[in-house]
């Protein structure tokens, strides 16, 4: 007997198949049919969802980006840490993310150009939410973590510019060693902060 699924499962799990095969094959050798055949449903059950291709793979990239943003506030909003473990704890997770993307493929796909151009559309409607969840940050890290600030929301702003922008960077440098790029990170954000960020990570690491 047929299984009848929801909608929203369906789209997900064509959204699903479809980045798997972006990841695989690539955009611009990946075709309706191919999500289609991989899934064994009729090409209009994908129409009834996506219009095109195009639309399929920004659904992709979307689904990427808010589940990032997600994970995000789960790790900053995380209280029962002072500021500075969730601030280290949120780099980590960036490291994490693109090590994992190396071992699964998707580094190539998420910093495809189209890709990176509709990720960062992506990351830019959730950027508002992460400026709110790293102002709150900062200002629980001036009374737990000895942050220095004048300002907790223009220094939100610095912090998240220069770890996309630095995040950028050094995804492009192959041959940096792991660590050598965590020095540089914990550095300038301690020179942010007026705060040791390097040193309270090496505490965490040889724990």
């Amino acid at each position: 007997m047929r299984t009848v699924k929801k909608p929203e499962d369906r789209r997900k799990e064509i959204i699903d198949t479809a980045m798997a095969l972006f990841i695989k094959k690539g955009y611009e050798k990946t075709t309706v049919e191919d999500i289609t055949n991989a899934m064994e449903i009729a090409k209009g059950s994908f129409y009834y969802y996506f219009k095109t291709k195009q639309e399929v793979f920004e659904a992709c990239i979307s689904s990427l980006a808010s589940d990032v943003i997600d994970s995000y506030r789960n790790i900053l909003d995380n209280n029962e840490k002072p500021a500075i473990m969730r601030l280290i704890d949120y780099i980590e997770y960036n490291f994490e993310l693109s090590e994992r993307s190396k071992e699964k493929g998707t580094f190539d796909f998420v910093h495809s150009p189209t890709a990176e151009l509709l990720h960062s559309k992506m990351l830019e409607q959730g950027k508002e939410k992460l400026m709110e969840t790293f102002t709150q940050l900062i200002k629980s890290g001036v009374d737990d973590s000895n942050f220095q600030t004048m300002d907790p929301q223009f220094t939100a702003a610095a912090l998240l510019g220069t770890l996309n922008e630095g995040h950028e960077l050094l995804s492009k440098r192959k041959d940096q060693y792991p660590d050598e790029q965590r020095k540089l990170v914990y550095t300038v954000m301690g020179q942010i902060l007026g705060v040791n960020i390097y040193e309270c990570w090496k505490g965490k690491k040889y724990e």
